[in-house]
């Protein structure tokens, strides 16, 4: 991609079409368009003004005048839309994503933040992606991801970042909880968020008499496969919106639901959960005119904070939805944030080694970053014994995946399996007596975690112990074998896994529903045979359902067939009986084998229709705007615990004063 970098200066005349979009504010519904504008604002005191020096004016600082920016302009990306501007050339960056019809220039606090960063030597960054201005109807988080995604991989190869703050408005506020969520390749950069005005639209949209109708007919239309087709205009007067779109903003439980405060403490904790992984910012405005008046400010905020593991807060009095009335509180709180947070995390005590970006992040933002593809370039005694224990820590996860999946090929290429389950009952049955079923139980977890089919065990838990003792220990052995996959897909097998989701292109539209629905989902597949049940525990192990959840569904769901199939085993027995003349069968009794068996049939192809059905609702309801296959590059996971031995950045100059919080 070409460098079509351009020295300008950014001025809020020559943006009218960013202006007349942010400033027609009263007729817009969503919570990201309205930006109240004021005419009597100022943007900071004189006195203020003049102790900025030179860094207004002539002085070469990000602002050459009010309400206009100076800086350089680039393309991030092929589309015409991708461009993006950048006060200050210094090596980290605050990244400002704006809400729906944002822009250019989207908030009055911009200005006083590019001169408070110049003074804290970051850089300002304003983009436009696919959502800018009247484009959020016809598109999507996950592509809002995808596109921040390729800008911070220009930052990073481009322009040598160091590392990015996120800065969300409103919905953009959704857009940074969505890609953190994601694995996307340049995520790791993000040293911090902001979140600024993170308000449910659906609860404002609510408020509104047409909105019922409208989300009903959104419903219908994705149900029938018409997601990515247009509501009529009377949905949203100011911009075209899919009904898809309109859904996710709209309707409950929808992709873009997210700060809603109806919402329990387990469920925000669902979808704000994995932001505890970085140092976070909840700046929320007490008089913001898009959060309906029956919701408790103070309450959510706190709500909002504790489900992101502790997120600080700033509560702006009086503040509107954009803060032009409050824009140097704004900026004040940012500054303090950026001041405790990312100065101590930057110069803090015990601070993990870190490598330069462009050698942590891969060069090409296709490629997933794998632990075994990062090299070193700095050879300091120190830095050299830091490396040393960060390769053999990838190296032994690495020789456990190995060593995992050559057990399974030997197991399913060499060994005998039928002959050993078969002599392993046989055990079972002479000499365990009634510790059988434990026994039996407890072997699901090897077969399950390496891939092995355990049919076998199924029919013979009914054919030792019959169809109750059987059906239970089968089913609590299938459970705890599954639960035992997960994890150790979720741990060592982890990065894996998750290259090898190209591979399963439909899985990729399940794992964007998990996000949403994780215990239905999860149940659906376990009573569909959509991917083979031993693979399914480890392709869902990259999503983030709960262990608890996981396993819950996949007992609930994995019952039907294990009931067939003990049943038919505890049938094989009393035919094994018969045949060794160890019992006999009246007619009656032979007509029920014969029934039972029918209905077990009839029952399995029944309840595979119904959630089959269900399940293509539920993708659909899901289903990509845009049409595109879901990009390996963004799979949907929980954000992994940051690995304190794995290095990041250098280049960092040593403080020159101490900071402390």
């Amino acid at each position: 991609m070409e460098n079509h970098d351009m020295n300008l200066s950014l001025t809020s005349l020559s943006t009218s079409t960013a202006s007349s979009s942010s400033s027609s504010t009263t007729t817009s519904w969503f919570s990201g368009i309205v930006r109240g504008r004021s005419a009597s604002y100022k943007m900071a005191s004189k006195s203020s003004l003049a102790a900025t020096g030179d860094i207004l004016g002539g002085g070469g600082g990000p602002i050459n005048k009010k309400h206009q920016f100076r800086g350089v302009m680039f393309k991030y990306g092929p589309k015409p839309i991708q461009v993006a501007f950048k006060m200050g050339d210094y090596k980290q960056q605050v990244i400002f994503i704006g809400g729906l019809t944002d822009g250019f220039l989207a908030t009055e606090y911009l200005e006083p933040l590019a001169i408070a960063l110049e003074k804290e030597r970051w850089s300002l960054v304003q983009f436009l992606f696919s959502s800018s201005y009247s484009g959020y109807g016809v598109s999507s988080l996950k592509q809002d991801a995808l596109e921040l995604d390729q800008l911070i991989s220009y930052l990073i190869n481009k322009e040598d970042s160091e590392g990015v703050v996120l800065l969300g408005h409103s919905t953009g506020c959704q857009d940074i909880v969505y890609y953190m969520r994601t694995n996307a390749t340049c995520s790791r950069a993000v040293r911090a968020a902001i979140l600024q005005a993170p308000v449910s639209d659906r609860e404002f949209k609510a408020t509104l008499p047409e909105t019922a109708s409208m989300i009903d007919l959104a419903s219908k239309m994705i149900g029938e496969g018409r997601g990515s087709e247009l509501m009529p205009r009377e949905a949203n007067p100011d911009s075209p919106i899919t009904a898809y779109r309109y859904h996710s903003l709209c309707a409950y439980n929808g992709d873009d639901d997210m700060f809603s405060s109806d919402f329990s403490e387990d469920q925000l904790k669902q979808r704000l959960g994995h932001m505890s992984n970085r140092p976070c910012l909840v700046m929320f405005s007490m008089a913001d005119e898009y959060v309906p008046d029956y919701v408790d400010k103070k309450a959510l905020v706190h709500r909002l904070c504790r489900a992101m593991g502790g997120a600080e807060k700033a509560e702006i009095e009086y503040g509107n939805h954009s803060l032009s009335n409050r824009a140097e509180e704004a900026v004040q709180a940012i500054i303090e944030f950026h001041i405790n947070n990312l100065k101590n995390q930057l110069w803090g005590i015990n601070l993990r080694p870190r490598l330069s970006l462009k050698q942590a992040l891969l060069e090409d933002p296709e490629e997933e970053c794998r632990p075994w593809r990062k090299r070193f370039s700095f050879f300091s005694p120190k830095s050299i014994k830091m490396g040393f224990k960060f390769s053999w820590v990838s190296f032994f996860k690495i020789t456990l995946l190995l060593l995992l999946i050559a057990g399974i090929a030997t197991a399913c290429l060499t060994l005998p399996v039928e002959k050993i389950l078969k002599d392993f009952l046989a055990w079972i049955e002479h000499d365990l007596g009634p510790w059988g079923p434990l026994v039996l139980a407890v072997a699901y977890i090897p077969l399950t975690v390496l891939a092995v089919p355990a049919s076998v065990l199924t029919l013979g838990g009914g054919y030792l112990f019959g169809l109750p003792v059987g059906f239970f220990a089968d089913s609590i052995g299938a459970a705890i074998g599954a639960g035992a996959a997960f994890l150790l897909g979720r741990t060592i097998g982890r990065s894996f896994v998750i290259s090898k989701l190209r591979d399963y292109p439909q899985f990729r539209a399940v794992a964007v529903a998990i996000q949403r629905s994780g215990f239905k989902i999860v149940l659906l597949l376990r009573l569909v045979p959509l991917l083979p049940f031993n693979m399914l525990n480890y392709l869902l192990s990259v999503t983030p359902v709960p262990i608890g959840q996981y396993m819950l569904a996949s007992w609930l769901g994995m019952m039907p067939i294990t009931l067939a199939l003990v049943y038919v085993g505890t049938t094989l027995k009393d035919l094994s009986d018969v045949t060794h003349g160890w019992n006999e069968f009246s007619k009656t009794r032979w007509a029920f084998i014969v029934l039972g068996l029918v209905i077990s049939v009839v029952l399995m192809i029944c309840v595979t229709r119904v959630a089959k059905a269900a399940l293509d609702k539920a993708l659909a309801e899901n289903a990509d705007v845009d049409g595109d296959i879901a990009s390996p590059q963004l799979p949907i996971v929980a954000d992994p615990d940051v690995n304190l031995h794995q290095p990041l950045i250098i280049k960092i100059d040593p403080p020159q004063d101490s900071h402390e919080k």
